[in-house]
C-alpha cells in the first residue's frame, strides 16, 4: 500500500473543509449589525456602510434582513451605544416568531412569542439583577391562564389568572417576606356598570 490516499477521501476531506469554511465564517444579524454600526460611528454620514441583505433604519439603530422565499425575515435593534437592545423576527412584515430584549448590560429582559404582529405563546420578564420577574402567556395578543410575578428579592408577589384576556379565578398577592397579604375571587366580583 502506499503512502497516498484514494481518491475519493481526498474529494470528502475536500468537501468537508469547505463545509466548516463556510459554516465557521458566516456570522449572525447582531454581529454584522454591531460591526455595521461601529464602522459608521468612524466614518463620516455620507460613507455609511450598508450590505445588501441588510436594510438599516433611518435612525441607524434597527438591522432588518431582506425577507427570504417564505418572506420571512430577523431583525436586531442597538441602543446609540452599539449594544443589542431586541432581537426578533417577521412573517410578511409582522413580528412572528421569538423576540427578545436586553438590559443594556445585555442580559436578557424579555423573552417571548409573536404571532401574526401579537403576543403569543410563553413569555418571561426579568429584573435587571437576573431575577425571574414575571411569568405567563399570551394568546391572539391577549393574557391567558397563570401569571406569576414576584419580588425582586425572589418572594413570589402575584399569581393571576386570565381568560381571553379578562380576569377570572382568585387573584393572590403576597408582601415581600412571603406572607399572603390578599385574595381577590374575580369570579364573584359583579360586572361594574358606567352611569352616566
Amino acid at each position: 500500500m502506499s503512502g497516498k490516499f484514494p481518491n475519493f477521501i481526498w474529494r470528502k476531506f475536500i468537501l468537508l473543509s469547505w463545509v466548516f469554511l463556510f459554516s465557521c465564517s458566516e456570522t449572525n444579524l447582531p454581529d454584522q449589525a454591531i460591526e455595521i454600526f461601529e464602522k459608521n460611528q468612524t466614518m463620516q454620514s455620507d460613507d455609511e456602510v450598508s450590505s445588501d441583505e441588510i436594510i438599516r433604519s433611518s435612525d441607524g439603530l434597527q438591522f432588518t434582513k431582506k425577507p427570504d422565499e417564505n418572506n420571512q425575515s430577523e431583525t436586531v435593534g442597538l441602543t446609540k451605544e452599539g449594544k443589542v437592545s431586541f432581537e426578533g423576527k417577521f412573517k410578511d412584515g409582522k413580528p412572528h416568531g421569538t423576540w427578545i430584549t436586553f438590559f443594556p448590560d445585555g442580559r436578557p429582559r424579555w423573552k417571548g412569542n409573536k404571532k401574526e404582529g401579537l403576543s403569543h405563546g410563553p413569555y418571561i420578564m426579568w429584573y435587571p439583577n437576573g431575577k425571574k420577574k414575571m411569568e405567563g402567556s399570551y394568546e391572539n395578543g391577549q393574557k391567558e391562564g397563570l401569571s406569576t410575578i414576584w419580588h425582586i428579592n425572589g418572594e413570589k408577589w402575584k399569581e393571576q389568572k386570565h381568560k381571553l384576556g379578562k380576569p377570572v379565578g382568585i387573584w393572590k398577592t403576597w408582601n415581600d417576606q412571603g406572607v399572603l397579604t390578599e385574595e381577590i375571587n374575580h369570579d364573584a366580583i359583579p360586572s361594574v356598570t358606567n352611569i352616566d
